[in-house]
């Protein structure tokens, strides 16, 4: 059996607007912001904290390729990830693996009552590694898509 960690202190992602908004202007820039924003998820696990907003409204590619901007129903059909997985949404990515964990892991956590907020997590050192690994190898994916 695994040792359980218990982790309290969560670590709230900076949203794209505020950390990223020049480099969204090229396609370059998005994919360059989108792997620092992974780095920064794998340093925070490697910690043991463990990043609880992870969606597109953090997502330099989302914020460009997966708007209300776009043409409905061509979401993400520009992004680079889309064109080498042909998977809407990070689908066929590694980001697809790490994001069926994370959903795993948030069915068990502990909500605060007053604002529904998640204040713990109950991760194994086991998944942790497991995450690190998906994280790590969404870095190498998207460092691939860089023209």
């Amino acid at each position: 059996m695994f040792s359980m960690l218990q982790v309290y202190g969560l670590e709230k992602l900076t949203s794209v607007e505020i950390e990223h908004a020049k480099e969204l202007k090229t396609v370059k820039g998005a994919l360059n912001a989108s792997v620092k924003k992974w780095e920064k998820i794998v340093s925070l696990l490697e910690q043991h904290k463990y990043p609880n907003n992870l969606s597109e409204s953090t997502c330099p590619l989302c914020k460009k390729f997966n708007n209300s901007s776009m043409p409905c129903g061509s979401n993400c059909f520009e992004c680079p990830v889309y064109k080498k997985t042909h998977g809407k949404y990070c689908q066929k990515s590694p980001y697809e693996k790490y994001e069926t964990l994370t959903n795993k892991i948030e069915i068990n956590c502990i909500y605060n009552a007053d604002d529904d907020e998640i204040i713990e997590y109950s991760v194994t050192y086991a998944v942790y590694e497991r995450l690190i690994k998906y994280a790590k190898a969404e870095v190498e994916f998207l460092k691939s898509l860089t023209p």
